[in-house]
């Protein structure tokens, strides 16, 4: 059964976000547990490299949401339980900063040999960035700054799902890509600041920005058990 996640929408205003990246590539983690571990997850936190978990049993609580950004997340348990915690690539409408192409999500990868109760998987990319804004400047002798484009959305995760037997599971996914990033306008704003405004001196015949790309929704492949087939959209 599929079903939605309703994530409200805010729209995006022409202020430009600051984003700091590590752009320090790190190695995959792998956490291997023992056949009788069990390994609980009740809490929020962000993944800053690519992880794969194995164990007897993970649980998913409520107050679980595990943000993966931009990496692949891998889980392979004898038994999954869900209770009604989240893996998300991004929070929703999260944003690159001023210019910036969106991050695209990671790949998640779950296979249970048994799961039960309600998780939640929100597959999507970040917003690209929002161009800066043209300085106004004298009408009499000048159109005023030219607005920068803005950045590429980025493009959701992808989602493979294989459960060999479940009791009462459910999934609860959505699958949103990263919004485009609105390009700045001209001769438009008194003040601001170097990282959102382009001010004066300004060349008069400089084109205007355009708008960036949206991303594209991630690949969704579904096996619920082992006699279904794999669904995928």
């Amino acid at each position: 059964m599929k079903l939605l996640i309703m994530i409200p929408m805010i729209f995006l205003t022409a202020a430009c976000a600051v984003e700091v990246k590590d752009k320090n590539e790190k190695p995959p983690e792998v956490k291997i547990y023992g056949a009788a571990d069990n390994v609980i997850w009740n809490e929020a936190r962000t993944l800053d490299k690519p992880e794969t978990i194995k164990a007897h049993r993970l649980t998913i609580r409520k107050n679980a949401i595990i943000t993966t950004g931009e990496h692949p997340l891998i889980i392979q348990v004898d038994e999954l339980i869900a209770e009604g915690g989240t893996i998300q690539n991004f929070s929703p409408n999260a944003q690159a900063g001023c210019e910036a192409n969106g991050r695209s999500g990671g790949a998640v990868q779950i296979d249970a040999k048994y799961a039960t109760g309600n998780l939640n998987v929100l597959l999507n990319g970040e917003n690209g960035g929002q161009g800066k804004n043209g300085a106004i400047t004298d009408p009499r002798v000048h159109p005023g700054c030219a607005g920068t484009s803005g950045g590429d959305g980025g493009n959701a995760g992808s989602l493979q799902l294989t459960v060999d037997s479940n009791s009462g599971f459910t999934l609860n996914w959505d699958n949103i890509a990263g919004m485009l990033g609105m390009r700045g306008l001209r001769g438009s704003v008194r003040d601001g600041t170097a990282a959102d405004t382009i001010f004066a001196p300004c060349g008069r015949d400089v084109p205007d920005g355009v708008d960036g790309k949206a991303g594209r929704k991630g690949l969704v492949c579904l096996k619920m058990s082992a006699s279904e087939d794999r669904i995928c959209e």
